[in-house]
């Protein structure tokens, strides 16, 4: 009977077991440069700058 509970225990960690588990990747940093809108020069209202390094974009609409 012990001989029984050990490979069934044995059996059971090793079914278990995945070694496909991965660490959760972090997703890659976007430079604040980048989150700016692309510069126009037809006019097309749209605007952002770089304020203390951080990206500033205005946010609602009037």
């Amino acid at each position: 009977m012990k001989k029984f509970l050990l490979l069934f225990t044995v059996l059971t960690v090793i079914v278990a077991c995945n070694k496909d588990d991965q660490a959760p990747q972090p997703e890659p940093q976007i430079a604040e440069i980048d989150k700016l809108p692309p510069a126009t020069q037809t006019g097309a209202n749209k605007v952002g700058c770089l304020v203390n390094g951080k990206a500033f974009l205005p946010s609602g609409t009037r």
